[in-house]
C-alpha cells in the first residue's frame, strides 16, 4: 500500500470509533479494517467518476474544436497542432494521440454544435465555458486570419454557451489577427498574414483592443475604466481557476496578463493612476 496520510487517519478514527462502540480490541480492529477498506473503495470509485468526467469533457471540447477547424473550409496543420498540445497537456501524450485520432473522424463528419453546447451547459461551470471559448478562438486565429465563417460560428457557440457578446468581443480582442470575409487565393499573401500574426498590432489598434478587453469604448470615463478593471480582474484572476485544475491555469494567467496590459496602456494614454 502506498504511503497516504489520509488512509492512516481514517484507520485511526475507525479504530477509536470501534473502541467507543464495542469496548474491545477485536471490535476496534474489525471496525478499523472495515472503515479503511470502505474509504479506499470510495476513493477509487471517486477517481473513476472523475476520470470518466474528464474524458467526457475532453470529447465535448474536441467536437467544438473540430467544428471551428473546418468552419472556413480549410484545415491547417497549425490548428491540429494547437489541439494536440492542449490534449497532451491535459491528458498526456498517449491519450492525446487517441484524441487526435478522434479529431480526424470528427473532421469528416458534421458536428451538431447546438447539441454539444447543450451538454456543455449541463456539465460545465461558467468559468470553464469561458476557458473553452478562449481555446476555440485561439484555434480560429492560429493562422493569423479570422474568416467571417469562423467568426459567425464562434459567435454562435458563445451564444449557445450563454456567454454574452460583450464578453466574447473582449476575449477576441486579446488576440492579434487579420479579419477577412473569405480566404484569399493568393498563397503568398496568406503566408505574409500568418507571419504578421506574431507582430505587435499598430498603436491605434492596440488601444482600441485595450478598450474592448475592458468591455468599454474610448468614451468611458476614468472611473468606469477603473471599475471595469477591478470587476474583470476578480473574474479572470488565476487564483479563481485553481479549483479547475492545472489545465486551465496557463490560459487563465495568459488572459489576466492581457487584461493587465490593456489597463496599463489605457492608464498611460489617459495619465491617471
Amino acid at each position: 500500500m502506498k504511503k497516504n496520510p489520509a488512509i492512516w487517519i481514517v484507520a485511526l478514527v475507525s479504530i477509536i470509533s470501534g473502541v467507543l462502540i464495542f469496548r474491545s480490541f477485536t471490535g476496534a480492529l474489525v471496525t478499523g479494517v472495515l472503515g479503511t477498506l470502505f474509504w479506499i473503495g470510495q476513493s477509487k470509485e471517486s477517481k473513476k467518476v472523475k476520470t470518466h468526467k474528464n474524458k467526457r469533457d475532453g470529447n465535448l471540447t474536441l467536437l467544438l474544436a473540430a467544428a471551428v477547424i473546418k468552419a472556413d473550409g480549410r484545415i491547417y496543420q497549425k490548428e491540429r497542432d494547437l489541439v494536440r498540445r492542449k490534449f497532451e497537456h491535459d491528458f498526456g501524450k498517449v491519450e492525446a494521440h487517441q484524441y487526435m485520432q478522434k479529431l480526424e473522424t470528427c473532421l469528416n463528419q458534421k458536428v451538431q454544435v447546438n447539441a454539444v453546447c447543450h451538454h456543455i451547459n449541463l456539465e460545465f461551470l461558467p468559468s470553464e465555458k469561458i476557458q473553452i471559448l478562449h481555446f476555440l478562438i485561439g484555434i480560429a486565429v492560429s493562422t493569423g486570419v479570422l474568416v467571417e465563417s469562423e467568426h459567425l460560428l464562434l459567435q454562435k457557440i458563445a451564444n449557445r454557451l450563454e456567454i454574452g457578446n460583450v464578453t466574447y468581443q473582449s476575449m477576441l480582442a486579446m488576440f492579434n489577427y487579420s479579419y477577412q470575409q473569405q480566404h484569399t487565393n493568393d498563397s503568398k499573401k496568406e503566408q505574409k498574414q500568418e507571419y504578421n500574426y506574431h507582430a505587435k498590432p499598430s498603436p491605434s489598434r492596440a488601444l482600441d483592443n485595450a478598450y474592448k478587453i475592458l468591455e468599454h469604448t474610448s468614451v468611458a470615463t476614468n472611473e468606469e475604466i477603473k471599475k471595469a478593471y477591478r470587476r474583470l480582474a476578480k473574474i479572470h484572476h488565476p487564483d479563481r481557476s485553481i479549483h479547475l485544475g492545472e489545465k486551465f491555469q496557463h490560459v487563465a494567467k495568459e488572459k489576466f496578463q492581457k487584461l493587465q496590459e490593456a489597463y496599463d496602456l489605457i492608464k498611460s494614454k489617459r495619465g491617471f493612476k
